[in-house]
C-alpha cells in the first residue's frame, strides 16, 4: 500500500449503529462529543485487499504461528507483565493499559478491509463502541464482573462512566491481577 494516501472516509454514528446493530439514536446518545472526530480511513481496492488476504492466509499457515491454549500462558504472562511495567513507571491511564495488539493500520470494517489514517483509529473506535454498549447494557448495574479482564482497560472505562458501581476484574494471569489492583488505587491513576 502506498504512503501518502488520502483518507476520504470517516466513521459516523450511522456506521457505528450498523456495526453494533443498534438504532442510530441510541448510538448518538451514547457517544461523547469528539468520540468519532478524525476517525478517517480509506477502503482498500481489490488488489490491495487480495494482497492482505494472501498475507493473512500465509501467516495462518505458518507453523511458527502462536496458538492459544495452555502452552500460551507464558506468552500472556509476559505480555501483561510488559504492560504492568509500563503502568508501574507511568501510572494507570488509558494509554498505559492499552494492549500491544492495537498497532495495525489495516483493519476489517463491516467485512471489508480498510487502511486507517493512523494507529489511534482502532483503539478510539473500540472505546467509543464499548461506551455505547456499556450504557446500553450496564448503566443500571450495581456490580459488574469482568471475567478475563486482561489489562483492566474496560474496568477503568467503566469506573469513569459509572463511579457508583462496584467493579470486579477476574483474570488468571498474575500481572493482570496486579494491574487491576493498581487500577483500583486512586493514587496510581494519572
Amino acid at each position: 500500500m502506498a504512503d501518502g494516501q488520502d483518507f476520504p472516509e470517516t466513521i459516523s454514528a450511522s456506521d457505528v449503529a450498523g456495526l453494533l446493530d443498534m438504532q442510530v439514536e441510541k448510538v448518538i446518545a451514547g457517544l461523547d462529543p469528539g468520540d468519532l472526530d478524525g476517525l478517517s480511513f480509506r477502503w482498500l481496492d481489490d488488489d490491495e485487499a487480495t494482497e492482505v488476504s494472501v498475507r493473512a492466509a500465509q501467516e495462518l499457515d505458518d507453523p511458527m504461528l502462536n496458538s492459544a491454549g495452555p502452552e500460551a500462558k507464558i506468552r500472556w504472562q509476559r505480555g501483561w507483565g510488559e504492560i504492568l511495567e509500563c503502568v508501574r513507571a507511568e501510572g494507570v491511564s488509558e494509554k498505559s493499559l492499552a494492549p500491544q495488539y492495537f498497532k495495525l493500520e489495516v483493519l476489517r470494517l463491516g467485512g471489508r478491509y480498510i487502511q486507517a489514517a493512523g494507529l489511534e483509529f482502532e483503539p478510539r473506535l473500540y472505546k467509543a463502541m464499548r461506551r455505547i454498549l456499556f450504557i446500553q447494557y450496564l448503566s443500571t448495574a450495581k456490580h459488574i464482573i469482568e471475567f478475563g479482564c486482561g489489562t483492566g482497560a474496560n474496568l477503568l472505562q467503566l469506573s469513569q462512566m459509572f463511579p457508583a458501581a462496584s467493579l470486579t476484574g477476574c483474570d488468571w494471569a498474575e500481572p493482570s491481577q496486579e494491574l487491576v489492583a493498581l487500577s483500583q488505587n486512586p493514587r496510581t491513576r494519572t
